[in-house]
């Protein structure tokens, strides 16, 4: 076994390992958006909220240096930011295309 091929079966572990460790907040965030559409709510707009929490978990967690308040807060804004986005979208009539277009402005 060269070392060329060494460094090459290296790289390819540590990537492996790293897009199974990334993929856990995406992953979680497309089992919320099945519950979603299972509701009737369309919601491409997903990451935006993930982007939001996790800024407010980190903003929180380094004013207050509580990373349980970081965590609360995070699902505050998240669960606030659905909401508004549920009003928006559930207000308007049947038929139009107000949930993909939300969806992308929120993104």
């Amino acid at each position: 076994m060269g070392l060329e091929q060494l460094f090459t079966s290296a790289f390819i572990i540590t990537w492996l390992a790293a897009s199974v460790r990334l993929a856990g907040p995406v992953l979680l965030a497309a089992l919320g958006e099945i519950f979603d559409e299972l509701g009737g709510i369309l919601n491409i707009g997903i990451e935006g909220t993930i982007l939001f929490g996790a800024l407010t978990s980190f903003l929180i967690s380094f004013l207050i240096g509580n990373a349980w308040l970081g965590i609360l807060g995070a699902i505050i804004v998240g669960k606030a930011l659905h909401q508004l986005f549920r009003a928006q979208t559930l207000a308007r009539p049947l038929g139009s295309n107000d949930q993909k277009r939300y969806g992308l402005r929120r993104w």
